[in-house]
């Protein structure tokens, strides 16, 4: 048995992460439960006991993926200093922030959580999860110490081509081909690209911008029969320099 306990805030995220409980429960021939209470909302889980290892694997990732998808976001863009706009520029700033050295933050979380089977997401961030909210303090000084460069559309970008070239790659190359009005995601071999951090494998052109972020391919191909957006593609060219080439 295990339970994930969420704040009464975040009925819309609780929802979110049954649907995927609900989806595995099922396939493990186990049950998943949605409690709602006047103070928190609780994911119940319980499988047949021959199937713990495949659940508690399943579970560790899932609390990962939460904080350093959602928990990062949020403690990061509430504790900026600035306007928080949708331009595009913005989404690709906040992205590379989300995303930078993302795979310490897993490591730290994995760290906390081995062997627990109910957790308090909250607390257990307030309390054992200190470590995070420094590094991200960091990044969150970052923006805040350089809010000046915000202001102007080549300094912003500057500062975030920054931020993308010390990220990690991900991948070797991706492609990325035209699918009705939006792009689909795939690897080298053209096959749809499955990856825990990507949103989405279909994406419009702002999502395109993010998405390859988070990928950070070291060689981006786009087949492309129509004229992408002049920012997108300013956007593509500045943050990943040679590394993109579009075929029409």
């Amino acid at each position: 048995e295990y339970y994930i306990s969420f704040s009464r805030d975040k009925i819309d995220l609780s929802k979110k992460i049954y649907k995927k409980i609900k989806k595995i429960t099922n396939e493990l021939k186990g049950v998943a439960t949605l409690l709602v209470s006047n103070f928190d909302i609780k994911v119940l889980v319980a499988v047949p006991s021959e199937k713990t290892k495949e659940i508690s694997t399943f579970m560790d990732d899932l609390i990962i993926d939460i904080y350093i998808k959602d928990y990062k976001f949020d403690y990061l863009t509430k504790n900026f200093n600035f306007e928080i706009t949708n331009d595009i520029i913005m989404k690709a700033f906040i992205k590379a922030l989300l995303v930078f050295d993302i795979e310490t933050d897993k490591k730290i979380i994995q760290q906390k959580i081995r062997g627990i089977k109910s957790i308090v997401l909250d607390s257990f961030f307030e309390f054992r999860l200190k470590t995070l909210k420094y590094r991200w303090n960091d990044l969150i000084n970052l923006a805040n110490d350089n809010n000046m460069y915000l202001m102007s559309k080549d300094t912003f970008v500057e500062l975030i081509k920054f931020l993308v070239s010390n990220l990690e790659y991900r991948y070797d190359a991706i492609n990325i081909k035209q699918q009705g009005s939006d792009f689909v995601i795939c690897d080298e071999k053209g096959n749809f690209l499955e990856d825990d951090l990507l949103e989405s494998a279909n994406c419009n052109d702002s999502l395109l911008i993010t998405s390859l972020i988070t990928l950070n391919p070291k060689r981006i191909r786009i087949d492309t029969t129509y004229n992408i957006k002049d920012d997108v593609v300013f956007l593509l060219y500045k943050l990943f320099s040679n590394r993109v080439e579009i075929f029409k």
